[in-house]
């Protein structure tokens, strides 16, 4: 098993509700295995790691 050593995105997802659409990221801690990422919303990446959210923002996107 696998673990990261830094904090980094591993995937998006977008979730679809009736009102609006959501984009999810899967963060990685530092030190943790890869399989144990949590879904976050962009606010929430934002609040706890705003150095993630500017690198997706320089990247565009990010390959699923």
């Amino acid at each position: 098993m696998e673990q990261t050593t830094t904090n980094h995105i591993m995937e998006t997802q977008v979730k679809n509700t009736f009102q609006q659409k959501i984009q999810l990221y899967r963060v990685v801690k530092a030190s943790q295995l890869l399989h144990q990422g949590k879904w976050l919303t962009s606010d929430q990446v934002q609040q706890k790691f705003p150095h993630l959210m500017e690198a997706v923002n320089t990247m565009g996107t990010i390959a699923s």
